[in-house]
């Protein structure tokens, strides 16, 4: 199979050409992206342009979308065109305390007028155009254990409405990111399964130039760290590579029915390990272990039985290890080590007052929850900590919304007990399958999605192409075993 990386046109002295023959030679990628030079020029121009105070941008990106679906564009480029804008677009201002002055950064995450965000307005419009295919996107099997998870928490909303105390804009935060995964997952079904690798690998480029941007270009009203001994202001929230895991498992779990494993993985390494070096010039320390779990994940796809084995492993201790840390085996803890979790100890002890309080209430709480707009009442959470790291907006309130250290948590309160088993159910199948490391990730990755927690807009975007790995993977393993 011949090399086509990207078409270059006629500029190819240009950077971003010479990065993406890198990229192709360094990994001898037998993977036609077939990607037109515009879609990178675009991208790199878009994440620079975003990095400054531009106020009428977003309104512009929103307009220009908006024309190229009423022109009737194919809808391949108009996903180019959706992906461009939303993974080049400053998504959160990294300093918790600076929040409130997210206009300053203006993007399509963070303006809107009044209480409607212009990402609400683009959602809707790419839930509507995408709606027709809707018909085509029912995913059976083990996902159906996670509807039920999705009923009881709406059932549980509507109790809660008048027997306990609810703030719905969680609730529309979370329908928001369930429109934006299911419009994603409607739009993908009008392409054909083999560009959505390059697609994919494509989005990677597009937060690794917004990366470079938000550590080139100087900002202000955010952190302030050093580079090499010199101050620099660096605009970096952590949202833009903290979905390169799930975009790799997509990528592996859909790539391999038309491209060689090991060249997929080797594109998956270098776009990960570009995107490491750049959290760590951030002085972002969390990107460590999360790159190298993505790493083993990335290693033991496509292996035998002991891989697939010690990735579940790995994969259950890594959703454990601030429980077990914070919680369990905290007294077991060197002295250093246990200073330095002290407060997630804290945070860990609050949540099982907090959730002991929940069971002991109420035995209809206990197995159904409080719902996804559902308050908790917080108990021994002392002041120190109390903090905006914690809680956010919430200190000082006796209700609260977020909770931490503890596994499932929000899951439990939104959907009880039922909601908790039936889960559990749906990763023992994943797990009895056999089948590889990408798929057991993209299987976990999907549960916030329908238990209504723990996703942003960016994680959606890549929760709904992990859906549509999962909906594709039957027709294409049938497929492949009709062609042999």
């Amino acid at each position: 199979m011949d090399v086509v990386l990207i078409s270059p046109g006629k500029s190819k002295e240009n950077w971003v050409y010479i990065f993406m023959r890198y990229v192709e030679n360094a990994s001898s990628l037998s993977l036609k992206l077939n990607i037109p030079f515009r879609f990178y020029s675009i991208a790199v121009f878009n994440a620079i342009l975003s990095s400054f105070q531009i106020t009428f941008l977003p309104e512009f990106q929103l307009v220009c979308i908006f024309l190229l679906i009423v022109c009737r564009v194919n809808p391949e480029t108009l996903l180019f065109f959706v992906i461009i804008v939303l993974c080049t677009s400053v998504y959160a201002i990294p300093d918790p305390i600076l929040r409130a002055a997210s206009l300053d950064y203006p993007s399509i995450y963070t303006k809107g007028y009044s209480f409607v965000r212009l990402l609400d307005l683009l959602v809707v419009l790419l839930f509507l155009y995408a709606l027709p295919k809707i018909r085509s996107c029912i995913i059976g099997g083990n996902v159906v254990l996670l509807y039920g998870v999705f009923f009881v928490s709406m059932f549980s909303l509507l109790f809660n409405s008048f027997f306990g105390v609810s703030d719905y804009g969680y609730f529309f935060f979370a329908v928001r990111n369930i429109l934006i995964a299911a419009a994603f997952l409607l739009m993908l079904t009008r392409l054909s399964p083999d560009r959505i690798p390059s697609i994919l690998v494509f989005s990677m480029f597009c937060w690794i130039c917004k990366m470079l941007s938000m550590i080139i270009l100087p900002s202000d009203n955010v952190i302030e760290r050093e580079i090499f001994g010199v101050p620099w202001k660096i605009f970096f929230a952590g949202d833009e590579y903290l979905s390169f895991m799930l975009i790799c498992a997509a990528v592996l779990q859909i790539g391999c029915f038309f491209y060689r494993v090991d060249k997929l993985k080797r594109i998956c390494y270098l776009m990960c390990f570009f995107a490491l070096v750049l959290a760590l010039v951030s002085q972002r320390k969390g990107a460590v272990p999360y790159f190298l779990f993505s790493f083993i994940m990335i290693f033991c796809f496509g292996r035998g039985f002991v891989c697939r084995v010690f990735f579940s492993l790995a994969l259950i201790v890594y959703s454990l290890v601030i429980f077990v840390f914070s919680g369990l085996a905290f007294e077991l803890l060197p002295s250093g080590l246990m200073s330095s979790l002290t407060e997630y100890h804290l945070l860990y002890e609050s949540a099982v007052s907090s959730l002991k309080h929940i069971i002991n209430a109420s035995p209809f709480l206990s197995f159904f929850g409080v719902g996804p707009a559902g308050l908790y009442e917080v108990f021994n959470l002392p002041l120190e900590a109390d903090h905006i790291f914690s809680f956010g907006v919430e200190v000082g309130e006796r209700y609260r919304y977020a909770i931490w250290t503890l596994p499932l948590d929000r899951l439990f309160l939104n959907s009880g007990i039922v909601g908790v088993v039936l889960v559990a159910f749906y990763v023992l199948l994943a797990l009895s399958r056999g089948a590889g490391s990408a798929y057991v990730y993209i299987s976990f990755s999907i549960i916030p999605l329908f238990g209504f927690y723990g996703l942003t807009p960016v994680s959606s975007i890549f929760v709904g192409f992990a859906l549509y790995a999962l909906m594709v993977q039957k027709t294409l393993e049938v497929s492949v075993q009709e062609a042999q």
